[in-house]
């Protein structure tokens, strides 16, 4: 793609394997999950719906034999990214697939981000960092929810879609359909994180140009099949219809980790270290470096002449999203004068879609993209590995996500040799 940075592009494709590991080498007999986590429940999923031929999954007897049980697959586009390595190499190498590629694309709408604010090579390989790094992406590939690995296509779209604005060749409209296409299909969440910042980007560009309207109505009408399954899933399911909005219980010490609706306060900002890890990898960790860092290239972008609020108003909207409806502060649920202190996802709540969502904290992921410019221009040029280390050692060693990442040995298949017959 022009104007972006080699090397950009080869640290979004390299840097998930070092962040990953031990997943370059332990693919071909475990899977990178932690044991209590969803890992292995999506590659059988994905598993049944191939041997079924069901792109979107279904209720299958090759589970829970012999009466079968529900196996919706939520994120098609990785059913399609795993099936060809789990045909040739097993269900490992279709989930490092998965992972790798999770990040990769995060790590290259980093890059494309920084490129659409107007800077060159070392800036952008400070965003493939960073995106490359998110530590709520990092939480989910160890949590093995992969639906919610596909942040990266938000935060790849919303470059398209500047780039669109600006240049409206036929091939530039093509790449933003696609992938619009591609973040709805890696898991319905990211389509709404697009349809939120699409339909107030959108409005606002609408001003200088109507060439971006074309790729949400094609991106809309190709989602539609996965969309209308998706709204018509079970009503017990998660994001189901029968969803309700409990007061969550107070979480055991420590506190750190999601709850079920949304991210503690707290969470976004403070270090594992002073916190202690938590019980499960999800996170919003927004990571104390690279905020620090974005204060600063606010600051210095600011000074040079530069516009950062409309990408310190997106961080901080999406910050506040992950934050879930109401607000929880060191595992207790804020309420002055007996009320649940509502935030903005309490609001949107009232509205559907939005009312089946049940893990908010995963807008913390698109919050970190829209710090890439930022973080990019927080030190002198020459300095970008410096501001590269410290967002990518920010994510592994201070975040929630385990330092020693864990595996799940795959069992050994000869027992289950010739019982298909």
């Amino acid at each position: 793609m022009p104007g972006v940075d080699p090397w950009a592009v080869v640290l979004a494709a390299t840097l998930p394997l070092v962040l990953l590991w031990p997943l370059p080498v332990a693919w071909p007999d475990a899977l990178l999950s932690d044991p209590s986590g969803e890992a292995a429940r999506h590659v059988w999923a994905w598993w049944a719906a191939l041997e079924e031929g069901q792109a979107f999954g279904g209720r299958t007897r090759l589970l829970a034999s012999p009466d079968g049980a529900w196996a919706p697959v939520i994120d098609p586009l990785h059913l399609l990214l795993a099936a060809g390595p789990m045909w040739l190499a097993g269900p490992g190498a279709g989930l490092a697939v998965v992972l790798w590629s999770g990040l990769a694309v995060a790590g290259f709408a980093g890059a494309l981000l920084v490129r659409e604010t107007g800077l060159d090579g070392p800036g952008q390989r400070v965003g493939a960092a960073l995106g490359a790094a998110v530590p709520g992406l990092l939480g989910i590939a160890v949590d093995g929810i992969t639906e919610g690995l596909g942040a990266g296509w938000v935060g790849l779209q919303l470059a398209l879609l500047l780039g669109v604005a600006r240049d409206a060749r036929p091939r530039r409209i093509a790449w933003l359909s696609a992938s619009l296409v591609a973040a709805v299909h890696a898991g319905p969440y990211n389509g709404v994180w697009c349809g939120l910042i699409d339909g107030l980007v959108g409005l606002f560009l609408l001003r200088r140009t109507r060439a971006h309207v074309l790729p949400g109505v094609v991106a809309l009408l190709a989602s539609a099949p996965f969309l209308g399954v998706v709204l018509a899933q079970d009503a017990d399911q998660p994001g189901g219809a029968l969803r309700t909005l409990p007061v969550p219980p107070p979480l055991a010490d420590p506190w750190r980790g999601a709850w079920r609706d949304g991210a503690d306060l707290l969470d976004l900002f403070l270090p594992a270290p002073l916190t202690g890890q938590a019980p499960v990898a999800a996170t919003a960790y927004l990571g104390a470096g690279a905020l620090l860092l974005a204060v600063l290239g606010a600051w210095r972008w600011h000074r040079a002449g530069g516009r950062p609020l409309p990408w310190i108003c997106g961080g901080l909207a999406f910050a506040v999203l992950a934050l879930g409806p109401f607000l929880v502060v060191s595992g207790e649920v804020v309420e002055p004068g007996g009320h649940r202190l509502a935030l903005p996802a309490g609001v949107l709540e009232r509205l559907p879609p939005f009312d089946r969502i049940t893990r908010w904290y995963r807008a913390g992921a698109v919050a970190v993209l829209m710090l890439a410019p930022l973080v990019a221009r927080a030190l002198p040029r020459r300095a970008w590995p410096v501001a590269a280390l410290v967002v990518m050692l920010d994510a592994r060693l201070m975040s929630p996500v385990p330092t020693t990442l864990p595996v799940r040995v795959l069992p050994d298949e000869s027992p289950l040799v010739g019982l298909a017959g």
